[in-house]
This record gives structure tokens, sequence and C-alpha cells, in this order.
């Protein structure tokens, strides 16, 4: 291992963006990695450090623009210029108050909030960083819809949509279990179960959609939840099978005899590890049309059912439809032999410097 450092700063909220910090330090082995889930920290070996990573800095002590701060004392220390890159996960930067997170398209109030409590600090950490990566068009179009005349051709030239690496997607593969003697269909939530993630809209479907023709309909949460007054009144349709291993996800679902997938997150996601899992897995999947579920899932595909209107009323008839797929096509395996292997995209060959 190189006694070059590179420092990554990242929440440590166990979700998607440590998975993505993880996964690079896995792909990047000739360096020493070190991680911090606190500003501000001390960095010891500082003229061995030659790149600070930013990930995210948002914590509950609400102390995320100390990382400007942070940066500029380091650089100060330093014997040499230290490149410092940003990784934008998802809109934080914009909104770092949640409940934004989810009227984010064309929002005076979502656009207000940007200019009146994190225009001047983001156009800060822009100077201070020298590369900008962003996983998907959407997400970049998003920051240059709010920062508009801020975003200047300087910013732009540090900006480079960089897909994160991921386990290979087969989009064309398809897996359909055969449905049992019982009748019974198996639809399945996966994910951490909140209403951020499309936790309130399952619930409903569940209340609405027990039978279809002669068909029961039984329902799944594979995830992590908060236990309610609601699993009483639910646990004779649905299985609650808590939190789940990503290396075990695909077949845990098959084992389970889940014949749809749901994908409904309110919130606009910018990428989703979980999805990856659900696309790969062959199975049919029911997902509202925004953010990453609409640049990454596409109706093209025979066993993708997107939900497109914006107040999520078709959620039952884009699931009936899903049901009469699954009917028609119960039995089918054209799949791909699933794989586990860590694929590296050809942007981040050089995403890192060089060994010095």
């Amino acid at each position: 291992m190189s006694n070059n450092i590179i420092i990554h700063i990242c929440s440590d909220n166990k979700g998607g963006t440590e998975k993505y910090v993880h996964d690079l330090i896995n792909l990047f082995p000739n360096y020493k990695h070190i991680v911090h889930h606190n500003i501000p920290f001390i960095v010891n070996n500082i003229n061995e450090v030659i790149l600070i990573h930013i990930h995210a800095t948002f914590f509950e002590s609400n102390i995320e623009w100390e990382v400007l701060d942070m940066l500029s004392h380091i650089q100060k220390n330093a014997s040499k210029k230290i490149q410092v890159y940003l990784t934008i996960h998802d809109y934080q930067w914009l909104f770092d108050n949640k409940a934004l997170y989810t009227i984010i398209d064309n929002n005076e109030d979502a656009l207000k909030y940007y200019q009146t409590y994190n225009k001047s600090n983001i156009i800060q950490l822009f100077d201070k960083v020298d590369r900008i990566f962003i996983p998907t068009q959407r997400v970049f179009d998003i920051y240059k819809y709010y920062m508009n005349n801020d975003l200047t051709l300087t910013y732009m030239n540090k900006m480079h949509i960089v897909p994160h690496s991921d386990i290979f997607i087969r989009n064309e593969q398809l897996y359909i279990p055969q449905i049992q003697t019982n009748n019974v269909i198996h639809i399945a939530f996966v994910g951490q179960f909140n209403e951020y993630k499309g936790g309130k809209l399952f619930l409903d479907l569940i209340y609405n959609l027990l039978t279809y023709k002669n068909y029961k309909i039984e329902y799944h949460i594979f995830g992590k939840h908060s236990p309610s007054e609601n699993d009483d009144n639910l646990k004779h349709y649905v299985h609650f099978h808590g939190k789940y291993k990503n290396s075990n996800l695909i077949q845990d679902l098959y084992d389970n005899n889940i014949h749809i997938l749901t994908s409904l997150s309110i919130f606009d996601e910018t990428y989703c590890y979980a999805l990856s899992l659900l696309i790969n897995s062959g199975l049919p999947i029911v997902y509202l049309n925004r953010g990453a579920l609409m640049t990454r899932l596409s109706s093209n595909y025979p066993r993708m059912f997107p939900i497109e209107d914006i107040l999520y009323k078709n959620i039952e008839s884009a699931v009936i439809k899903a049901i009469e797929y699954v009917i028609n096509n119960q039995g089918r395996k054209d799949l791909i032999t699933i794989s586990n292997e860590l694929i590296l995209n050809n942007e981040y060959k050089n995403l890192y410097l060089p060994e010095q």
C-alpha cells in the first residue's frame, strides 16, 4: 500500500453513500484511505495527503458547511496543494432541508430556500474543489436549473457525469416464478420502509388490492421498518422479512416466490443501489417514473411498469398490468447468470491521481 493518503468525508447513515465509498476504496487499493464521518477532524501526516474526496457532510449536529473552514485549514497547513474532489450523490448541497427533497421540480419555495440559505456556501465549495462528479444527467440538470447563472463556465468545466460503479445491470433478463396452486401472487417492497421511500404508497396498495380475479395478493417487505399499529392489521397480508444482505437478496426473493417488485420512492432518487438488485433479479418492477428510477428503468422493457401520474393515482392500474403480465408469463426464466462482480466504469480508471 502506498503512503499516499486519500481522505474521504461522508455521512455514516449506513446508506448508499457509505456503500459507494466502500466500493470506491476497494477499487483503488494502492492508496491509504481514511474515512471521516464528522467535522472537524485531525489530519495526521498532512503532507502525505494527496486528495480529499467529499461525499456528504450533513450530520445531526447541523455543521454541514464547516467543511469549508476545514478545507481552508488543511490547505493552509499543507506544504503543497492538495487536490479536492466532490461527488454529488444527491441534492443535499441545494436543500439540506429534507422536506424539500420531494418538491424539487420547478418549485419556487425550493428555489427561494437555495438562494437564501445555500447559494453562497455552494459557490464557495465549488471554488475550493478541483473536480466534481455527478452520477446521472438528471442530477446535473437539477443543479443546473437551481444554480442557473451561478453555475459559471469554470464550475461547468469541473463537472463530470460519472455513473457509480455497480453490479453489472442486465435489464433484458426475465424471471417469473410459477403461480402456486393456492393462487397467491406475491408483491414485494424492497428497501428502507418509510414515507420517503414510498412506504405509505405501499400501505395504500395493500389496503386497496387484496385480490385480483381469482387470485389472492400477499405482500412482502424486505428491509428495515419501524413497527407500528399497522403491523397487527396487516399481518394477514404482509410478510415482514426485516433487514437483508445485498449478497442474499435476489435469492431471498426467489425463495419467497416473489412475482412483482415495487420501487415507489417519492424522494427523487439520484441512484439507488437497491434498484440494481431489483433489476438484476429479472422480476417485473412497478415503479414511480421520477428521478433515477426514470433514468435507470424503462417501459421499453416488457417487465417494467411505470407509474406516470404525479399524484400516484394510477398505482393500482400499474400493478394490475404487472399482475396480468405475471399470469401470462409465469414460469419463464430467460435469466442470464447473475454476477456479484463489481464492474469498474471506464470513467473511474483515472479518477485518482497516479502513484507518485
